[in-house]
């Protein structure tokens, strides 16, 4: 079972980097006041053009709250791999 504080999307900043520190993904999140991010919300994320996933690799993904507050930074897998045109 997931648990967690309830955060406003609208404050929150999610950002994609690859094993070399380069960003390739921002988020795009609501901007609606009242919205919320609880535990298993997905976000979704659109990448720079001509990035590349590859599936097995690794990136970080950081999630931030009013450009300060850490909610989420891990590395996670990559399970299928996307190129951006």
């Amino acid at each position: 079972s997931l648990s967690g504080d309830r955060l406003e999307i609208s404050k929150l900043d999610v950002r994609v980097y690859d094993e070399t520190g380069g960003q390739l993904a921002e988020g795009i999140l609501p901007t609606d006041a009242g919205t919320y991010f609880t535990p298993g919300t997905i976000l979704k994320v659109t990448f720079k053009e001509g990035k590349i996933l590859t599936e097995g690799n690794f990136v970080k993904v950081i999630v931030t709250s009013n450009d300060k507050h850490t909610v989420f930074d891990k590395e996670v897998l990559v399970k299928k791999a996307v190129t951006t045109t």
